[in-house]
């Protein structure tokens, strides 16, 4: 909740910004009428437990050559639990000559957040917190309603609270962006976030911990603006139509609804790719010290605009550490690696078998669903030669060694429908099956591997 709150201030300064610079050039009423009604269709959806409360109106003004606009103070509350003021926030909207509009934007640099409940109304405080310096920028293309560039930053975060209870810093919160139009309507985007240096420290249970950074990388290949924006507004109107039932599932109509608008939707994006990535983590609690070096994990999807797709999947860590050594701590790897890659797939069969799961859900249940999903995918696959490839698959411990490599192909005319080729290497069978001997705990593990050594 408190890592939210800071979010949501940073957001409610950020996120209007789009509806101004899509308006830039024109009078300052049409510009102030887009900002309250994006704010009123963005802003509300980040949670449902997320209110905010405007002191006044968003006031925007023309002088020279840019916009200037106020968004005033507001009251935010989250759910039954917290609530925070927060200050004035300025953005600043120059239209340039090519069309395009330079924005600058400064959100309020100290968040008080309070105990709140609808019966009880304010209470004590629970946290503040501080930013130390900022920048916002970022370059607005009116006729895509997207930042082809964007680069913001908020510098030496820090976060106390009132009994001395507990206390967080961070040195930087980063997020930049820019994208190239390959052809009308048609983007290439790469986007970058990340938290850097987090110190955390519970005075009362003595538990503290850091990380140097944790971020996330982003690039989309050929993105549809005009599309993927149409099926963001379709979905939202479909859930308007068709609200939860009273346990909070989705209803049928909806979920029928809404396979039906992905089966219309034409295909978004031809490929791209995600990953996290965090370095450096230690924590201390319960008397254990855990660390790690660097753990990453990617996906990236491409061929979608293509009959056959692919998918890759990469997850990696390295120099992980537990102090003092748990049972059976000697088979905890301290580097692992995985990295497969599917090809051939089916596209237009695998969205169909998703869209049918879905619809299904209504009528069955979602593993009956998914079951019958994957059973028509399956034959699907095993028409088109659909492969995964183990290109490493690892794990390094201080008792063993082992690495996987190879690939399985489907084939109708094999005896299990599929051609299997792999190699699994392992060094030090004999030590680490003897350091088992004796454990209660590891004897299943034993069996394995003394079948495997067989």
């Amino acid at each position: 909740m408190r890592p939210f709150a800071l979010i949501a201030g940073a957001g409610l300064a950020m996120l209007p910004l789009s509806a101004s610079a899509q308006d830039c050039g024109q009078d300052a009423g049409e510009i102030q009428t887009a900002i309250k009604g994006w704010i009123s269709e963005n802003l509300g959806s980040l949670s449902p437990e997320l209110q905010i409360i405007f002191e006044r109106g968003i006031e925007v003004t023309f002088s020279g050559d840019q916009y200037t606009v106020l968004i005033p103070p507001a009251e935010v509350i989250f759910g039954d639990e917290a609530a925070m003021d927060l200050d004035e926030t300025t953005i600043v909207v120059t239209p340039r000559e090519d069309g395009l509009c330079d924005a600058t934007w400064t959100i309020p640099d100290t968040y008080v957040i309070e105990e709140w409940s609808a019966a009880a109304g304010r209470g004590d405080d629970i946290a503040t917190i501080t930013i130390g310096n900022q920048r916002g920028q970022g370059v607005w293309a009116p006729e895509l309603e997207a930042f082809t560039e964007f680069d913001a930053a908020l510098h030496e975060l820090e976060l106390t609270t009132p009994d001395d209870s507990g206390s967080a810093t961070m040195g930087s919160i980063e997020a930049s962006g820019q994208g190239t139009e390959v052809e009308p309507g048609v983007l290439d985007y790469a986007a970058r976030m990340s938290l850097r240096d987090l110190r955390f420290e519970d005075n009362r249970s003595g538990e503290n911990g850091s990380f140097g950074e944790f971020g996330i990388v982003v690039h989309y290949d050929s993105l549809r603006v005009d599309e993927y924006r149409a099926l963001t507004q379709q979905m939202g109107e479909l859930a308007r139509l068709y609200p939860p039932d009273a346990g909070g599932e989705p209803s049928e109509q909806y979920l029928v609804e809404l396979g039906e608008l992905f089966r219309s939707t034409p295909t978004l994006l031809a490929g791209g790719h995600a990953e996290y990535f965090l370095t450096d983590l230690r924590v201390d609690a319960d008397d254990t010290v855990v660390t790690l070096g660097d753990a990453r994990f990617r996906t990236s999807i491409g061929g979608l605009e293509d009959e056959r797709g692919e998918f890759g999947l990469h997850m990696s860590f390295g120099a992980m550490t537990v102090e003092p050594e748990p049972p059976l701590g000697h088979l905890v790897p301290s580097l692992g690696s995985l990295d497969i890659a599917v090809t051939e797939i089916p596209n237009e069969a695998l969205v169909e078998a998703l869209i049918d799961a879905l619809q299904s859900v209504g009528t069955m249940s979602p593993d009956t669903a998914l079951m019958l999903a994957g059973t028509t995918l399956q034959q699907a696959a095993m028409q088109a030669g659909t492969t995964i490839a183990f290109n490493d698959v690892r794990l390094v411990a201080d008792s063993y060694k082992s690495v996987l490599t190879g690939q399985a192909r489907t084939d109708p005319g094999a005896a299990l429908g599929a051609i299997v080729d792999v190699t699994l290497m392992m060094s030090n069978l004999d030590a680490l099956i003897s350091s088992l001997e004796g454990i209660p705990e590891a004897a299943d593990a034993q069996g394995v591997l003394t079948m495997m050594q067989a």
